[in-house]
């Protein structure tokens, strides 16, 4: 797994946001000439900006950044955490995304799993923690989203679903207020099985320690990352192919914490073959 680090500077127009990413012009001059090889030119009239995308590991990303704390005053912020306490435009985040090598893609023993396609819309009302839904597509897909709700399939998905006995598969009732729809015509691909707690750092909305009801919000401290877990834990779960994430993650502000569902190489697989348009995040197993 690969670390790649990006972050960008432009000059500074009329307004400042809290997370500083525009500088002043001696400041942005300052950097441009230091480092003009991250220089982005200007194309059909935009503003020309300073870019860096490098790996982790590379040397040129500690020089600039180096050069941006000690001649800018700026600290760089590669976790929510770090923000904690900083005074407003002192400091900037710094984004992270991960490449995976094949084998950790294609031996994960489990997958984040959502929908690519949309199914419907969803209402704001709601029956538990699951959305209505107002309307089914014309021509919905096998299998897809509605609104920022998770996994919703036809009734005929379902019976394919339950006849390869997946183990910790659950479903949840879809209430449709659409007249060419009835009860037990469309279902949540669920889960009734729980992962442990992720080996990941995780925060609340103000960046402090998650309390155990999740009363004040949670997140990846590291918000780019995959999910991790010890790979003991992960041992632990061998057989089960459908679970949910101990963690309901969300904002404190939402009366709804979601928690992600989790699916073994199994279901990818029979999921593949049968052509279902969804997206697999890898979950990656940590060293002890």
């Amino acid at each position: 797994m690969y670390k790649i680090c990006n972050f960008k500077f432009s000059r500074r127009q009329p307004s400042v946001p809290k997370a500083r990413s525009n500088l002043e012009e001696t400041e942005y001059s300052q950097l441009t000439s230091r480092f003009p090889e991250f220089v982005v030119p200007s194309v059909d009239g935009a503003y020309p900006y300073f870019k860096v995308e490098l790996s982790a590991e590379d040397p040129r990303l500690a020089e600039v950044l180096g050069f941006i704390v000690q001649h800018l005053g700026l600290k760089p912020c590669f976790y929510r955490s770090e923000t904690r306490g900083m005074e407003e435009n002192q400091w900037f985040e710094v984004q992270t995304q991960y490449t995976l090598e094949k084998h950790e893609i294609e031996d994960a023993p489990f997958y984040q799993v959502s929908p690519v396609r949309e199914m419907g819309n969803a209402s704001r009302e709601k029956i538990g923690d699951r959305d209505i839904v107002q309307f089914i597509r014309n021509s919905p897909p096998k299998i897809g989203y509605i609104g920022f709700s998770g996994m919703c399939c036809p009734a005929s998905l379902r019976n394919e679903f339950e006849q390869e006995g997946f183990v910790g598969l659950d479903f949840l009732p879809v209430e449709v207020r659409d007249p060419r729809h009835g009860p037990g015509d469309f279902w949540w691909v669920w889960a009734c099985r729980t992962m442990p707690r992720t080996s990941m750092a995780v925060v609340d909305d103000d960046a402090n320690s998650v309390k155990e009801d999740y009363s004040t919000g949670c997140w990846l401290d590291d918000a780019y990352a995959p999910l991790q877990y010890h790979a003991s834990d992960l041992v632990a779960m061998a057989g089960v192919d459908f679970a949910l994430t101990a963690e309901k993650w969300n904002s404190a502000r939402s009366r709804f914490p979601r928690q992600h569902l989790l699916a073994s190489a199994r279901v990818r697989q029979w999921c593949m073959k049968k052509k279902l348009k969804l997206r697999w995040e890898p979950v990656i197993a940590l060293p002890e």
